[in-house]
């Protein structure tokens, strides 16, 4: 049942649901074309790449070169086993991608969140200190660099099972949630930063001392 009002339901049959199904597609309808940079990530739900139908790889070229030429990805609806989906389309290299997005209704206007910090005073010092720790932490996101750390122990007991090995299993400890100080946290981050930085410096000096001293010495003239 759907709830309508404080104990009110509207019952729905199933079969009353199955014939509101959208028709089953493979075909992609085009809204319109729209800057990337005008979708907020939010909106975001699941990727795919697209295969282009036998004999329609001319198409599916043009258009991935017209939305890369353009700068522009599509806005389009698609359905997906029994829903209709809101997607954009986009150039990926040589293929293009497809991302569903969440309908307007289903994303939370901040407004209407509880508990977002309002009208709070914050000292230069303590914007410096954070600029400085997002600055020394800044670098070229790389996928590759990060793994779903649980599914590698899942993979990691499985192949230890598959050999025979007894796996022993301990209990989890329930920990009282620790309250962060957040000056204290950049603090410790900015120090560690300049820490890693100053010990890659000292082994450079070294190296340069080091070659100083085999630097050989000049003979001198004699009469």
């Amino acid at each position: 049942g759907y709830e309508i009002a404080p104990d009110q339901y509207v019952i729905v049959e199933p079969k009353e649901l199955h014939a509101l199904d959208p028709e089953k597609s493979h075909n992609i309808e085009i809204e319109s074309f729209a800057d990337l940079s005008e979708i907020d990530p939010l909106y975001y739900e699941n990727s795919y790449y697209l295969l282009p139908d036998k004999g329609e790889g001319k198409a599916y070229s043009l258009l991935l070169q017209a939305m890369q030429d353009a700068g522009r990805v599509a806005i389009a609806k698609a359905v997906i086993r029994t829903k209709q989906y809101l997607v954009v389309i986009r150039s990926s290299g040589k293929a293009l991608s497809m991302s569903t997005l969440h309908h307007a209704d289903e994303v939370i206007e901040q407004s209407e969140i509880e508990g977002l910090p309002e009208d709070i005073k914050l000292s230069e010092k303590e914007l410096a200190m954070a600029r400085q720790l997002v600055e020394s932490l800044t670098q070229k996101f790389e996928p590759k660099k990060y793994h779903d750390e649980y599914r590698d122990r899942v993979m990691k007991l499985i192949e230890q099972k598959a050999e025979g090995k007894e796996i022993a299993v301990q209990p989890v400890m329930s920990q009282p949630p620790k309250i962060v100080n957040l000056m204290e946290a950049l603090e410790k981050s900015l120090a560690a930063t300049r820490k890693g930085a100053a010990t890659a410096e000292r082994p450079r000096r070294a190296e340069k001392k080091a070659e100083r001293k085999k630097a050989p010495a000049r003979k001198r003239k004699t009469a």
